[in-house]
C-alpha cells in the first residue's frame, strides 16, 4: 500500500489519544470525547512535542508525510513512549526502550487490538503485560554480563504472573519492576478510533501484515523469557 493511501490520525486528535491511552480501558467506561481543560491539553501537547524532538515516533526523513498525521504504527510507538514517560522515565530512556523492544511490544498491542474486535473484549489472565527492570536502566546492578545482555530489554509476562514478579526464576534479580499494560492501552485507543471513525480495520490489518513481514528470530526469545508454571 502506498504512503498516499495509508490511514493517518490527524495531529488534532493526538492529545485525546494520549489521554485515552494513559487513563482508558478496553471496556466501559471510555470517554470518546475526553473533557480536557486547556492547561491539561497544553501539557499533553508539550509532552508529545518532547517525544518528537527525539525523532519519535518518526521524523520527516523516515516518513515525509508525518505532518499529515500518524499511522497506526506511529500511534502505537507514541503510546509506549508516553506510558514510559508517565511512569517517570526520562524521555531518552523511554524512547530507547521503545525502540529496542518495538517488535515485541507492537505484536502485543496488535494482538490485543485484534482481540478487541472479537466477541471477548475484556482482559484475560493470559494477556501479555510488559515488565521493565528499572535497575538495568539505571545501571545499578553489579553483574556486568547481565547488564550487557539484558539492558534495555522488556520482558513479556502473562497477567496472571504479576503477583510473582519477585519470585519467578526468570526474573531472579532484586530491584523495582515496572509493569506496563500497553495491550490494554492499545485496545482502548483502537476502540476509541473505531467508534470515532478515525481509522478503519484496514489500518490494523496493514500493521499486522507489516509485523509478519518483519518477524525475525530475535522476537521469539523475548516472548519466551518467562515460562508459565
Amino acid at each position: 500500500m502506498s504512503d498516499s493511501i495509508v490511514e493517518r490520525l490527524g495531529s488534532v486528535h493526538l492529545e485525546d489519544m494520549a489521554i485515552i491511552a494513559l487513563t482508558g480501558c478496553a471496556v466501559e467506561p471510555l470517554q470518546l470525547y475526553p473533557e480536557l481543560g486547556d492547561d491539561r491539553r497544553a501539557r499533553l501537547r508539550s509532552r508529545i512535542k518532547q517525544v518528537s524532538r527525539h525523532d519519535w515516533p518518526a521524523n520527516t526523513s523516515e516518513d515525509p508525510l508525518i505532518r499529515r498525521g500518524y499511522t497506526l504504527r506511529q500511534c502505537c510507538r507514541l503510546i509506549v513512549a508516553l506510558m514510559l514517560i508517565d511512569a517517570h522515565l526520562a524521555p531518552s530512556h523511554a524512547i530507547a526502550l521503545a525502540k529496542a523492544n518495538e517488535p515485541a511490544l507492537l505484536r502485543l498491542m496488535v494482538a490485543r487490538m485484534e482481540a478487541h474486535g472479537a466477541a471477548n473484549k475484556s482482559t484475560a489472565k493470559n494477556d501479555r503485560v510488559a515488565v521493565v527492570l528499572l535497575g538495568e536502566l539505571a545501571e545499578l546492578v553489579a553483574e556486568r554480563l547481565w547488564r550487557n545482555v539484558e539492558s534495555n530489554r522488556v520482558r513479556l509476562i502473562d497477567r496472571s504472573q504479576l503477583a510473582d514478579l519477585w519470585s519467578t526464576k526468570d526474573l531472579p534479580y532484586l530491584g523495582q519492576r515496572l509493569p506496563l499494560d500497553v495491550g490494554t492501552a492499545a485496545a482502548a485507543v483502537w476502540r476509541w478510533m473505531m467508534e470515532r471513525r478515525l481509522m478503519t480495520g484496514a489500518a490494523l490489518d496493514q500493521l499486522a501484515r507489516q509485523l509478519d513481514r518483519e518477524a525475525g528470530p530475535e522476537y521469539l526469545p523475548v516472548l519466551g523469557t518467562v515460562r508459565r508454571r
